[in-house]
């Protein structure tokens, strides 16, 4: 597991993580990779979390999860990522993100915590996405 674009320097303005992953997003359906949002984030109180636990619902489970091999590491099955906000801290990252960011690396996948859409960008590029697309 990587830590992507940890900045020294806290910047007060930076965009929200749901302003990130849009950007994020936008980035990768211009450049045709399949990946998907995993929506495992929030408070479910009470009967609702209680049925969406039973129906497998997991905390920790990385923000999003690419299913296209990395093209210059088609060794690895995919890519799992958690995405942070630009001025994010390690301490961000809670113990149950960390724990399946290290079981999607056991098993194959790229895997990483990155703080903003530039640095995971940057990374995925580093992986061969968007080489020749868009």
């Amino acid at each position: 597991m990587e830590m992507i674009g940890l900045q020294q320097k806290r910047d007060k303005t930076s965009p929200r993580e749901a302003s990130e992953q849009a950007a994020l997003f936008r980035w990768l359906r211009r450049h045709r990779v399949t990946a998907f949002a995993v929506p495992n984030g929030g408070l479910r109180p009470g009967r609702g979390g209680v049925s969406m636990r039973a129906q497998g619902v997991e905390r920790g489970i990385p923000d999003l999860l690419i299913i296209d091999r990395p093209p210059h590491c088609l060794h690895l099955v995919g890519v799992a990522l958690e995405l942070k906000r630009t001025n994010g801290k390690p301490s961000d990252l809670r113990p149950e993100q960390r724990e399946w960011l290290e079981r999607f690396d056991a098993r194959g996948w790229a895997s990483a915590v990155a703080y903003g859409a530039d640095a995971a960008i940057e990374w995925l590029r580093s992986l061969g996405f968007g080489a020749g697309r868009g």
